[in-house]
């Protein structure tokens, strides 16, 4: 049986708009200490507290902008963007309206439900940006377009052709 992924309560380090529907968020332990690491792909659990004084968790894709491999080994930060769902549940509005920097926020050590995997030729993610300093948070699709940065890093000439 597989233990459970570790729980961890983060320091938010930023909290800020990237367009008015995503909000980055930079996510640190209190001591600096490496977090654990992850793969191209990989999510974290957010707990959030929802309508009603629930709470429940939500899954966030984890950012990486550094081209170094190495970023996700042992990263001393988390990065996700949450674009708001004004019809949703409520956790997406929570970590947009109530979450700030210098908040706790608890989460699992990232899981990856979709690495990536060696095609046949050797191809196994085609990239549709290749100018990655050019893609567009104002206007782009954000999340998406965030799910596709945590590849970069992993696949091979990404900025090729």
């Amino acid at each position: 049986m597989t233990a459970p992924p570790a729980i961890l309560n983060l320091r938010v380090t930023e909290a800020r708009p990237l367009n008015p529907l995503i909000r980055l968020f930079r996510l640190q332990a209190d001591d600096g200490r490496a977090l654990p690491g992850y793969t191209a792909g990989a999510h974290l659990r957010v707990m959030v507290d929802l309508p009603g004084g629930t709470s429940d968790w939500r899954h966030y894709s984890l950012i990486n902008l550094q081209p170094d491999t190495a970023a996700t080994e042992a990263p001393t930060e988390y990065v996700i963007a949450v674009r708001v769902e004004p019809e949703g549940r409520g956790g997406s509005r929570h970590m947009h309206e109530r979450v700030k920097a210098g908040d706790r926020v608890m989460v699992e050590a990232p899981k990856n439900d979709f690495p990536l995997h060696d095609g046949p030729d050797g191809t196994v993610l085609h990239i549709v940006a290749t100018d990655w300093e050019r893609l567009d948070w104002q206007h782009g699709g954000g999340e998406r377009t965030g799910q596709v940065l945590t590849y970069q890093a992993d696949v091979p000439h990404a900025g090729a052709p």
